[in-house]
């Protein structure tokens, strides 16, 4: 894999593994409270790390991570930080995954199919998370067996491959949920659309949710390239949001701006920009903000965007900042120039892997 950036403005470098502070905290010479402190580490800040060491005095069990900055080496306490990390190897190996599993459908001269089921505004119950975590909101049910009595919940643009269909059951297989087979109601079947996908994907977008940033790959003759990587801020689930689905998702199509309404889902309240929808009404985009109040419009999408890379707190999207967005949106490409509604299917088939 290279690493030959075409957009890298907000790429941390050499932080493959890395902590976050989620209390303030100093930053000390040696691993005790005691060591002088070189620097005041505040909410949010990111430090790459080698890993824990232990107390050097006094209380032998306190842990402290070892962290690099400034050409420095220091050591913050274990209790103020999360470890995180840019997960290459995960990447890679769910890329691989993915693309053995459509190898073999198409030598096998199966269709690949993408659920499609997405009504904008709609969403359904929210229900019970499956054993992947993910909620039945803009979802269909997957059931382990033919007694349709025990399910998954299988998000909009799942990728999979019928297996066989009869006028019981559909029969699937569905790489990202173990590899696994389920069985769709007859009914099901209609949200069932050809993925127009005939040999290997070529590039992914891989979204950390529990580290909150992401990587984009592309696929130049036998090699991979890190085309661009940010932080970002994915779906929390409380209330009203979800969590960014889990799975191995088809982009659907782009569009320049993405509206959203207020809680009574009838009038339009704000929107995002360079919007790129992935699964159900989950969309990468900007950074949103509400129309009103006007005058200080600005002002809050700039404490949004300080909230990227932190925690969880969409509705169910993956917000960016402006500009990394536009890159993606612009890398995409557009197969579908001139369409109605403005919308923009990628060039070549892209999957988005979310962890």
């Amino acid at each position: 894999m290279t690493f030959n950036f075409q957009y890298d403005k907000h790429s941390p470098r050499e932080m493959d593994e890395f902590v976050f502070v989620k209390m303030a905290a100093s930053i000390r010479k040696e691993p005790n409270s005691n060591a002088k402190v070189i620097k005041s580490a505040a909410y949010s800040h990111k430090y790459r790390t080698t890993g824990i060491v232990k107390s050097n005095t006094g209380n032998k069990s306190d842990e402290w991570y070892e962290v690099f900055f400034d050409n420095q080496i220091g050591y913050i306490p274990k209790s103020a930080v999360e470890k995180r990390e840019f997960d290459w190897n995960d990447m890679m190996a769910k890329v691989e995954k993915t693309n053995k599993f459509i190898k073999e459908a198409v030598s096998a001269n199966k269709k690949i199919y993408v659920l499609d089921d997405y009504v904008p505004l709609g969403g359904g119950e929210s229900g019970k998370r499956d054993k992947f975590g993910n909620r039945a909101n803009q979802s269909e049910f997957g059931y382990t067996d033919k007694s349709f009595k025990d399910y998954i919940n299988i998000p909009d643009r799942t990728i999979m491959i019928v297996e066989e269909e009869n006028d019981k059951y559909v029969k699937v297989k569905i790489d990202a949920y173990d590899n696994g087979t389920y069985y769709l109601k007859p009914s099901t079947k209609r949200y069932l659309k050809d993925a127009g996908i005939t040999g290997e994907i070529t590039r992914f977008i891989y979204v950390d949710r529990a580290s909150q940033n992401e990587m984009v790959i592309e696929k130049a003759g036998d090699n991979w390239n890190v085309v661009t990587s940010s932080f970002v801020t994915t779906g929390k689930d409380a209330g009203n949001s979800f969590a960014t689905p889990y799975g191995t998702f088809l982009i659907a199509y782009s569009k320049p701006v993405m509206q959203y309404t207020g809680s009574d889902n009838k009038a339009v309240v704000g929107d995002a920009k360079n919007a790129v929808r992935f699964s159900g009404g989950g969309y990468m985009h900007s950074i949103p903000s509400l129309f009103e109040p006007k005058n200080t419009r600005e002002q809050r999408k700039a404490e949004t965007a300080k909230k990227i890379g932190t925690y969880p707190e969409s509705h169910k999207c993956i917000r960016h900042y402006d500009d990394q967005i536009k890159f993606i949106y612009d890398w995409l490409g557009n197969s579908t120039p001139g369409h109605s509604e403005g919308f923009r299917v990628p060039s070549v088939p892209t999957v988005m892997l979310v962890k």
